[in-house]
């Protein structure tokens, strides 16, 4: 818990460091814990999108999304079905404080 209520932080660039400051949210990026407290605290997200049962059927394993780290990739076989696993990803965000980052999530140009 200290490790993260009283971490302060300073930017480099180049030669030249920032005054510190302190940093009250997020995961410690490279944090040798940071992976397993990410997953603590979406798995009730990972448990929610698959208590949904829509996605799909691959080699008879049902899938709707993958998760590593702080990334989330939703399976869906229609616009609509997407749609429905956005708004429970939306659902948890606006219950657990979380934001998206719109800007990682584009689509592909083929």
């Amino acid at each position: 818990m200290y490790w993260y209520t009283q971490q302060t932080f300073v930017v480099q660039w180049g030669s030249y460091l920032s005054s510190s400051f302190m940093c009250s949210n997020g995961g410690r990026q490279g944090g040798i814990l940071s992976p397993i407290f990410i997953n603590i605290y979406v798995d009730e997200q990972s448990c929610s999108l698959t208590d949904l049962k829509t996605g799909c059927n691959i080699n008879n394993i049902f899938i709707n999304h993958f998760m590593y780290a702080d990334d989330t990739v939703l399976i869906a076989p229609s616009p609509v079905a997407l749609q429905k696993l956005i708004n429970c990803c939306l659902n948890f965000a606006k219950n657990n404080d979380m934001l998206f980052n719109t800007k990682k999530s584009v689509k592909k140009k083929s």
